[in-house]
């Protein structure tokens, strides 16, 4: 299926050409499509004319069987790309350094293919990460794990910096975490582990006003947690505080501060323990001191409330003749009942006199 047929619908701005094989002929290279096309879905094989300048914002083309390299030129055709998802084709090759200068480029999925150069997650790309890639102002998401990345990371990300979220893990990363993040408290998501980094955990860190989720497992970090990573207070834990050894040693009482439920040294709140009753100035011999019910008063009081009812009965029956005749008839015959159940079920008692 070839697009030139499309390409004078100027008011075209929704494409779904999926399960199709589309492709451009060596004619449509020359010709300039009229349509200012704002979303494309596709799947199959498909090649876009070579001299177009296109408005698209949203590319998404992954699940394909798309092959070969990432064009060089992509930011000449696409200069207002916001969203470009190639994943899960068999793209190779290296990915173009001209991806970085697509500024309003926001989110970026090479993921689940065979590249082999620099950049993105799950493929075999090596080396140290691009400084270009940090410079895209308006991306978000950033996921580059499970790759060979080696060496150190970048120095710093700058104040025009829109990232959130960044997952570096299962690389190579060597050196220590000497990033900074200029103004960038936004970040929400920080995963550096399985890597080969050194050095102290960074007091930046804990500057990050608005992180939810950080990650430094699998490293090779020494030295003391930053004093502002040494606080779990203003949050909704519960349970038994971590034994003070190592760096939990250096958490007071303020670390744990408005925790409610939570119990253990350096907190007030013993765990398991039953708060005391206040002192009396007397105390009976026979109180129980390991439980909370004078087992003595509990003995008198349903001893009373035993008698109570029974005389609660009598005093009914003595005073309604109607239920008394029904109580006592209701009485002989459940003995009666019990009589002949006895003498059907036990012919041995007719022995003794009780046919």
């Amino acid at each position: 299926m070839s697009l030139s047929p499309l390409y004078n619908l100027s008011k075209l701005k929704y494409f779904d050409g999926s399960s199709n094989e589309i492709f451009a002929e060596e004619d449509d290279h020359n010709l300039s499509p009229k349509f200012q096309l704002q979303s494309l879905y596709l799947s199959g094989p498909f090649l876009l004319p070579k001299n177009s300048h296109m408005n698209l914002s949203f590319l998404s083309i992954s699940m394909n069987y798309f092959q070969g390299q990432i064009p060089s030129e992509i930011r000449a055709h696409l200069p207002r790309l916001e969203f470009l998802s190639m994943s899960d084709n068999s793209v190779n090759g290296s990915i173009p350094s001209s991806l970085g200068n697509i500024s309003s480029l926001r989110v970026l999925d090479l993921s689940n293919n065979v590249l082999t150069g620099r950049i993105l997650s799950n493929n075999s790309l090596q080396g140290q990460i691009p400084i270009w890639i940090w410079d895209m102002s308006s991306l978000e998401f950033l996921d580059l794990s499970g790759n060979d990345f080696s060496g150190p990371l970048p120095p710093t990300i700058g104040t025009s910096s829109n990232l959130r979220y960044i997952y570096l893990s299962r690389n190579k990363l060597q050196a220590p975490i000497t990033m900074t993040f200029n103004g960038s408290s936004q970040i929400l998501a920080l995963d550096l582990s399985h890597n080969n980094l050194t050095g102290r955990i960074p007091e930046w860190i804990g500057g990050l006003s608005n992180l939810i989720f950080l990650l430094l497992s699998y490293n090779n970090l020494e030295g003391e947690i930053p004093i502002h990573l040494s606080s779990v207070a203003h949050n909704n834990l519960f349970g038994k505080t971590p034994a003070r050894v190592a760096q939990f040693a250096t958490f007071e009482e303020s670390s744990y501060k408005d925790n409610p439920f939570l119990c253990g040294e350096p907190l007030p709140k013993i765990c398991g323990a039953i708060m005391p009753p206040s002192p009396t100035p007397t105390s009976t011999k026979n109180e129980d001191n390991g439980g909370f019910i004078d087992m003595e008063v509990f003995y008198v009081t349903f001893g009373v409330a035993y008698i109570m009812v029974l005389l609660v009965i009598a005093a009914v029956l003595y005073i309604n003749p109607y239920w008394q005749r029904a109580w006592f008839h209701f009485i002989e015959v459940s003995i009666n009942n019990c009589y002949y159940f006895l003498v059907d079920n036990l012919p041995i008692l007719s022995k003794f006199g009780f046919s």
